[in-house]
């Protein structure tokens, strides 16, 4: 099992890494990280939400 760190993880190119990387790695405790800016879409997250880490934030 790893930890993995996903920044912009509401975005378009993120939250597609997000289901791709849970569905590649289902063990792994993924935490995102967004700005939550006018690209951002969590919605696009909320079926994995409960196995998520995440927060609003800039890197």
């Amino acid at each position: 099992m790893h930890s993995v760190l996903i920044t912009g993880g509401a975005g378009f190119i993120g939250q597609n890494l997000v289901h791709a990387w849970r569905a590649a790695r289902p063990a792994d405790r993924l935490t995102v990280v967004d700005a939550m800016t006018y690209a951002a879409n969590i919605r696009t997250l909320e079926s994995m939400i409960a196995r998520l880490l995440s927060y609003y934030g800039r890197v």
